[in-house]
């Protein structure tokens, strides 16, 4: 399995090489049998590969994880959902990682990834905030304006009936 994903990730450095090396003239044929015998060793790795015993060992590996997590969620304050929830999204961010390395070819470091995974959300989230309280602070103005003509009005109750007399009618 391992030799297979090896081959996978080398099928993708040639390709990058091969695109660089395209725009060089002189070493397409050598890049071409490179790629071919590479198509090879992977086919056969491919067709080594028991899918049954792969298949079976993934079930097993599931049915222990859910056992194991549910027994350990048996005494803490998580719900299995909840555990669920957080190894998918453990999960993703891993898969996300690792294909974000690989379609960058590498230029994007993990300290990018991690800084646009961690950091990105939490300055979109102040911005969020910044605009709901500047609205908010807004609003309390005009409450602050609306209860000071108020009173303002009710000093002088007279004047205030006579203004609401005027708008009823």
């Amino acid at each position: 399995m391992i030799d297979t994903l090896k081959g996978i990730f080398q099928l993708i450095g040639l390709i990058f090489s091969g695109i660089h090396t395209l725009m060089q003239p002189g070493e397409v044929l050598y890049y071409t049998e490179l790629a071919g015998e590479m198509l090879e060793n992977l086919s056969e790795k491919i067709l080594q590969l028991n899918f049954t015993q792969i298949f079976q060992e993934f079930i097993k590996f599931g049915i222990k994880a859910f056992k194991k997590i549910k027994d350990l969620a048996k005494d803490l304050a998580f719900s299995i959902y909840e555990i669920a929830y957080f190894l998918g999204y453990l999960a993703g961010f891993v898969v996300e990682t690792i294909i974000s390395l690989l379609l960058t070819g590498g230029t994007l470091t993990v300290e990018q990834v991690l800084t646009e995974t961690f950091v990105a959300p939490i300055t979109n989230l102040l911005k969020g905030l910044k605009k709901t309280l500047s609205k908010a602070q807004n609003l309390l103005e005009k409450i602050y304006i609306f209860v000071k003509k108020l009173f303002d009005k009710l000093r002088r109750p007279k004047q205030a009936f006579r203004e609401l007399f005027e708008v009823v009618e």
